[in-house]
């Protein structure tokens, strides 16, 4: 041919494979056709690349067959791993928020961290198997309930917790004021907390009190109430018709059970006159308040035929 030949219907057709480059080919032999002679690409010039496998994208590999470079395939990223399905070499991807989902790290693996880390909410700590929980490299064994108002938590000496009434120490409180009164006055109170004492507890209160009479003789009396109003132990006084009496009182206060206790009243007083003398008591009181229970307990002074009772000073100290 040495013209230019036009074609305005079909176009010609070729069903036989071009062997030399001056033949005429078929489009299926075009398509299947490598971009000869195309640019590499870099990052400054587009060109030919070849799509990276798993294993490739993992291993940071360079370049492909025919020093192609290697792209990321999005056929293996994801924003969103499930766990399971993702288990292989993924491109981690974040989120639309920009943070990446918590499942790409394998949560049943174990965390060493160096810095500090503060939380901003609540903490849960959930016990391994064996439902210890590690603190400074020392195991310990929660119980696996909360424990009574007041009680502790202590230690078996191998990592073993439990609750348990608090024995550290004793529930003390003073009055830091004088109390008159003409008839009945009553304390602050001691407050313990259920669970704070046991059967094998005491109670003891200390104080000072002074009983003026103003006629025919008054009778002075201390009493260790709960907050109820009953009556735990009490200690008792009397002087002579005009006399003032200075007093001192020691009660015991123990049982055999939380609900029966009996307490013991020792008590020193000088009643002036015409020969001085020392005066001790013993009384007991009995009474059937549950200790195990939270208590509440105070100091009440009254005094019948008299002109004042004073309370100078007491201490009451329950010791579990």
């Amino acid at each position: 041919m040495t013209g230019l030949w036009s074609f305005t219907g079909e176009l010609p057709t070729v069903d036989k494979t071009a062997t030399t480059s001056l033949q005429i080919v078929n489009k299926a032999l075009l398509d299947n056709t490598t971009n000869q002679g195309a640019a590499t690409s870099t990052e400054l010039n587009g060109g030919i690349v070849e799509l990276a496998t798993q294993i490739e994208q993992a291993s940071t590999t360079d370049d492909g067959t025919g020093n192609k470079p290697l792209a990321l395939y999005a056929k293996y990223s994801t924003s969103t791993p499930d766990g399971t399905s993702q288990a292989g070499l993924f491109t981690v991807i974040s989120k639309n928020n920009g943070k990446l989902h918590q499942l790409w790290l394998d949560l049943t693996e174990a965390f060493t961290w160096s810095g500090a880390h503060i939380f901003n909410s609540t903490v849960d700590i959930e016990a391994d198997a064996g439902a210890n929980v590690t603190f400074n490299t020392v195991a310990y064994e929660y119980p696996s309930s909360d424990g009574s108002n007041g009680q502790v938590l202590q230690t078996s000496g191998a990592g073993v917790l439990s609750y348990t009434n608090n024995s550290a120490g004793a529930f003390t409180f003073s009055t830091t004021t004088d109390i008159v009164t003409t008839t009945s006055a009553t304390t602050s109170p001691l407050v313990i907390p259920a669970g704070g004492l046991t059967a094998s507890s005491t109670i003891e209160v200390w104080g000072s009190t002074s009983c003026v009479d103003s006629s025919g003789g008054a009778a002075c009396t201390f009493e260790l109430r709960d907050s109820a109003g009953v009556t735990m132990a009490s200690c008792g006084h009397s002087t002579d018709s005009g006399v003032t009496a200075p007093y001192n009182f020691h009660i015991i206060l123990s049982n055999t059970s939380t609900t029966a206790n009996q307490g013991v009243c020792y008590s020193t007083g000088v009643i002036p006159g015409t020969t001085p003398f020392a005066q001790i008591k013993n009384t007991e009181t009995t009474s059937s308040v549950d200790i195990a229970a939270a208590l509440t307990l105070v100091g009440n002074i009254t005094q019948t035929n008299g002109n004042n009772y004073t309370l100078f000073n007491m201490i009451i100290k329950a010791t579990p």
